[in-house]
């Protein structure tokens, strides 16, 4: 799939360019795929995750739940309308697996709940995996905290017991 073996900090592709791609990539055909670049936006954003991702690298996109919003994707995507009067989200993506997801499902709308499911099977053993390796990755650093402890803990009695033997041994004062 699309982003598997990247070492990129995330897979995201802009939502309107998912839109694009969705729509060079169905079948003409297709009874599926919504006639403009809004409804087809409307259609990935209701099917998969959509995230919020920033200008600045360095801050993780977030999980953006676009159902409890009270919006409209336009310009294909691009932009999120809030009817509340908050500031526009223009900065939308989705995950690049799920954009070929996306076009499977619409290329196949008799097979679309299993296409989704062997998708989602796929990201939960992909989550299972990083969170198995977070979890050893964790109890090496414990075990190298717990040796650090330790040996600094005899280190301080070793000290603390040759600064007692001293005083003992200079009450004369010489």
């Amino acid at each position: 799939m699309i982003g598997q073996d990247t070492q990129l900090p995330h897979t995201l592709v802009p939502l309107a360019l998912a839109v694009a791609v969705v729509r060079s990539r169905t079948l003409t055909h297709a009874a599926a795929v919504p006639p403009d670049a809004n409804g087809l936006a409307t259609f990935i954003a209701s099917v998969v995750p959509v995230f919020e991702y920033f200008e600045n690298p360095s801050w993780l996109p977030c999980l953006l739940d676009v159902r409890s919003h009270d919006g409209v994707l336009r310009a294909g995507g691009a932009e999120l309308r809030l009817t509340d009067g908050r500031v526009p989200k223009r900065r939308l993506a989705v995950q690049a697996n799920d954009v070929e997801c996306v076009i499977d499902m619409l290329n196949n709308p008799e097979g679309a709940l299993r296409i989704r499911a062997r998708a989602l099977s796929a990201a939960s053993a992909r989550i299972r995996r990083r969170s198995q390796a977070a979890r050893s990755e964790a109890a090496r650093l414990r075990a190298i905290a717990r040796h650090a402890m330790s040996k600094a803990a005899l280190l301080s009695t070793r000290g603390g017991a040759r600064q007692s033997a001293a005083a003992t041994v200079t009450p004369t004062g010489r």
